[in-house]
């Protein structure tokens, strides 16, 4: 996951109420694994569709559309730390 896109993701799960803590982030990524999609790639859906997580069963339908860069990008894995990102 990019840095920008990181600490976009980590604030606004903050202000969702649903802090970014080390289980919802594994939560993430094994979701993401589910679907197929990147972890950026879903924590970019996640913040445009307003939901608090990712869920495979929310994008069943696009699973084959999610083949582009974003899901090409190298990604974070749940055992990351997410802080390091921060400047």
């Amino acid at each position: 996951m990019d840095p920008k896109t990181a600490v976009d993701f980590i604030a606004y799960k903050s202000a969702a109420k649903a802090p970014l803590t080390d289980r919802a982030w594994a939560d993430h990524c094994r979701e993401a694994g589910k679907a197929g999609w990147s972890v950026q790639a879903a924590a970019e859906k996640v913040m445009a569709r307003h939901w608090k997580g990712f869920e495979a069963k929310y994008v069943s339908d696009e699973r084959r559309a999610r083949t582009g860069p974003a899901s090409a990008r190298p990604a974070l894995h749940a055992d990351d730390n997410l802080r390091e990102v921060h400047p």
